[in-house]
């Protein structure tokens, strides 16, 4: 089921008591980026899990850079960075933790309108959240640099982002340019067409280790799988 409007509610016991997300799109007529596709709750919720799993971890970092791609809405950025937030709230540690939402420049306006409904005013202990533009291609290694100075992330989010074979080279070509060996990527995708979906992914090993996480099957028939991938 594809939906214009969702609440997110968290599910994870450590974020149960956080509010709601409400994901509004009515009143934006810039497809397919603004609509709830399946993979993007899907991601938000392997997110919980995986922040909880490795918080230990991210904790050591002094500087936290995490990009999403092909954002859309927002839900699984968004999700992402209230939940580690929520994690540091009581942590004694010196960390500079930065979540930046990309999509294509018609999507950025439904994009920073869920941002600010999310978080408005709201102190976020270290979280430094934005929204940018980012197109995909080796090419735009002007907008990365505007994004990211040394242009390197260490962790990539992206929900739903190989589904049209067209742009498997320009996607490849970003993660390539935002990431470093051990950079962690976070995907969910929903399984449409197997061959097209199976290229992408002849592609990506050669430069990524990963390993399938979750397969959720809906009523429908539809499955969204989660990968976790590491950069070799």
């Amino acid at each position: 089921m594809v939906e214009r409007n969702a609440t997110y509610r968290f599910r994870q016991p450590e974020f149960a008591h956080l509010s709601p997300i409400e994901i509004q799109t009515e009143g934006w007529t810039n497809g397919i980026g603004t609509l709830i596709w399946r993979a993007g709750p899907a991601l938000a919720r392997y997110c919980e899990k995986w922040l909880v799993e490795n918080y230990e971890t991210l904790r050591t970092h002094k500087v936290l850079r995490v990009i999403e791609l092909g954002a859309g809405t927002g839900i699984s950025g968004m999700v992402f960075a209230k939940c580690f937030d929520e994690l540091l709230q009581n942590a004694s540690c010196d960390l500079d933790f930065e979540v930046t939402l990309t999509d294509l420049e018609s999507v950025i306006p439904t994009l920073q309108q869920n941002v600010s409904a999310t978080f408005g005013n709201d102190h976020l202990k270290a979280l430094r959240l934005r929204v940018m533009p980012l197109l995909w291609g080796r090419d735009q290694q002007h907008q990365v640099a505007a994004i990211i100075p040394n242009a390197k992330c260490d962790i990539i989010l992206a929900a739903d982002v190989v589904y049209n074979p067209d742009y498997h080279q320009a996607l490849s070509e970003s993660l390539d340019e935002l990431s470093r060996p051990g950079t962690v990527l976070l995907m969910a995708l929903e399984r449409r067409d197997m061959l097209e979906e199976d290229a992408f992914f002849e592609i990506f090993k050669l430069r990524w280790d990963y390993d399938l996480m979750e397969a959720i099957v809906g009523d429908e028939g539809e499955e969204v799988v989660v990968f976790r991938a590491i950069r070799k």
